[in-house]
């Protein structure tokens, strides 16, 4: 405590603050609610927004937003180019395809399956994943398994090849809507391949092509060909986007609203202390304080309304809807601060307009 001050005034000070937040008006009381009803609100609506444009990105990047094939009918692409490719910082992997066949395994000899030797490479980009690849085994589609009956650790055989182990099962039905009964056998090569996968690091396809089109990978023959018809980034709802945009502005200038709506209603409170002697300066403390400590318990509820909302609607409460919390906070001590200078009206004019 600074020297001077007289620890009875603070308590008288704190004592006035108490009083006039207990006694704040029906509309003032009104005001408070419906700010924590709206924060809530915001809350709420930030997070579903952030969650549903989460799920587009990672929807679009699931089926190969960011992967770019190149194709050459002559097996004139260079595998190891190719492969060369992933070292790039702006590739998250890249490998080749070689041309298929078909084979009819001896467990069910009634159904051909398209084989054909890749890179792993080649796998991790169709599959969006990182298979564990044992060679000499080979990796079947999630249909060419179930339309055999074989997993992993299954044993095959074909025509001119016996005792071939599945080394794993994977979804490529989202990048290669073709390929979903084909046979993967990972390998090495330095001849010519087929196609040749890449997949762009997130934010990078833009720059893939040309990337691409520098590179030996791309043979004079060649032609390029983009899975989607626009990258992860321009595939979410532009709508989406806005609203998660303007929600932190919309949210704080109702809170503002509300705020001065409040302050309208203690008018006549604010009053009487004006007219009973209350200093200006202290006026304007005492306000501040009382008017913050209302509105902090306000945001306070309203976001744990808006957490309690999410957990119940399965939407997880992240860092986005708590940082609107937090600047709907700071915009209201900032309004309190200025409201709170606001000379309150003359006493005997609030009484006769009361």
């Amino acid at each position: 405590m600074r020297p001077g001050r007289d620890p009875r005034g603070v308590r008288a000070t704190l004592d006035t603050v108490a009083l006039l937040v207990r006694g704040s008006s029906l509309g003032a009381r009104a005001a408070y609610t419906l700010l924590a009803l709206v924060v809530g609100a915001g809350v709420f609506t930030t997070n579903l927004l952030h969650q549903d444009i989460v799920a587009q990105y990672d929807t679009a990047l699931a089926s190969g937003g960011n992967v770019l094939v190149i194709s050459d009918d002559n097996d004139a692409i260079a595998a190891t180019s190719c492969e060369n490719l992933a070292a790039r910082d702006d590739v998250r992997a890249a490998g080749w395809v070689r041309q298929p066949t078909v084979v009819h395994t001896t467990s069910a000899p009634g159904v051909g399956l398209m084989l054909a030797q890749v890179s792993p490479g080649a796998v991790q980009v169709l599959s969006s994943s990182t298979p564990n690849v044992t060679a000499p085994g080979v990796i079947l589609a999630r249909d060419a398994s179930t339309s055999i009956g074989a997993t992993t650790g299954s044993s095959l055989s074909w025509e001119g090849t016996a005792g071939v182990s599945v080394a794993g099962v994977v979804d490529i039905a989202e990048r290669a809507p073709t390929m979903t009964r084909w046979v993967l056998a990972p390998t090495t090569t330095t001849g010519g391949v087929y196609e040749c996968w890449v997949e762009a690091e997130e934010g990078h396809r833009g720059n893939l092509e040309t990337t691409i089109r520098a590179s030996s990978a791309a043979t004079p023959n060649a032609v390029i060909r983009a899975l989607t018809d626009n990258p992860p980034e321009e595939s979410i709802d532009g709508t989406a986007l806005r609203a998660y945009a303007l929600a932190p502005a919309a949210l704080a200038l109702t809170s503002l609203l509300l705020l001065t709506l409040a302050r309208l209603f203690e008018r006549r409170s604010l009053a009487i202390l004006s007219a009973c002697g209350t200093q200006r300066a202290h006026l304007i403390q005492i306000t501040t304080v009382a008017m913050t400590v209302s509105a902090a318990a306000a945001v306070t509820l309203g976001l744990l309304l808006g957490v309690g909302a999410c957990v119940v609607q399965g939407v997880s409460p992240v860092a986005p809807g708590l940082r609107v919390a937090a600047l709907d906070i700071g915009v209201l001590f900032a309004a309190a601060v200025v409201l709170a200078t606001v000379r309150p009206a003359n006493f005997l004019t609030t009484l006769r307009d009361d």
